[in-house]
């Protein structure tokens, strides 16, 4: 494989093409907490697959870092969305082991990158990374492997956004006549369609 070929992986600032999926909160900016919960640092931005159209990594700028760019790069299944503040946990990696994971330059991430970041995580949490192989050559099987699952990221958040969804219906529901609202249409958020209730004050005669 040719290395710009390698070169798939592109922080989202420099991705016009590409945005955060409707429903699922833009990350960059929030703090970041590792096993013990104390913060390591905030999330910088994300890295997306071109190809497949998938966060894989979060890019996380270290608090120690003082005026340098301190950049080290998270698988993104290994993180969650913490549901009630604004906030990213690395649950299975302690600070101490974020901190030594090899630093990134920034722009583009390359192959050789992803296997050093593989070897760290791979030390650092090795109950997490069960079965990840540092030397994987199968592009294929690559991003196979749990830690690069998005879905267990952003998965907290959607299912307090489904709650919030099913709290709202089951109080529009519910009427003086015991009249059934009219469901017009749905849209959207994450992967919860939220149906539209039609106005009955302004409903058509």
């Amino acid at each position: 494989m040719r290395q710009e070929d390698r070169s798939r992986l592109v922080p989202l600032s420099e991705a016009p093409d590409f945005q955060v999926s409707p429903g699922d909160p833009d990350v960059r900016g929030w703090q970041v907490h590792g096993a013990e919960g104390g913060r390591v640092g905030v999330v910088d931005d994300i890295i997306v697959d071109l190809d497949a159209g998938r966060v894989r990594y979060l890019r996380v700028r270290l608090d120690d870092a003082g005026e340098s760019d301190e950049l080290v790069l998270i698988p993104v299944g290994l993180a969650t969305l913490e549901p009630e503040r604004d906030a990213v946990s690395v649950p299975t990696v302690t600070v101490a082991s974020m901190e030594a994971l090899e630093r990134h330059g920034g722009g583009l991430v390359e192959r050789e990158y992803e296997i050093a970041v593989r070897r760290g995580i791979i030390a650092a949490a090795p109950e997490a990374a069960a079965d990840l192989r540092a030397d994987a050559s199968d592009e294929d099987e690559f991003y196979a492997h749990a830690v690069y699952d998005e879905n267990r990221f952003y998965e907290p958040r959607r299912r307090t956004l489904e709650r919030e969804v099913l709290e709202i219906m089951a109080i529009t529901s519910v009427s003086d006549t015991d009249d059934s609202p009219v469901i017009v249409g749905e849209v959207s958020a994450g992967q919860v369609d939220v149906p539209i209730v039609e106005d009955s004050d302004h409903a058509a005669p």
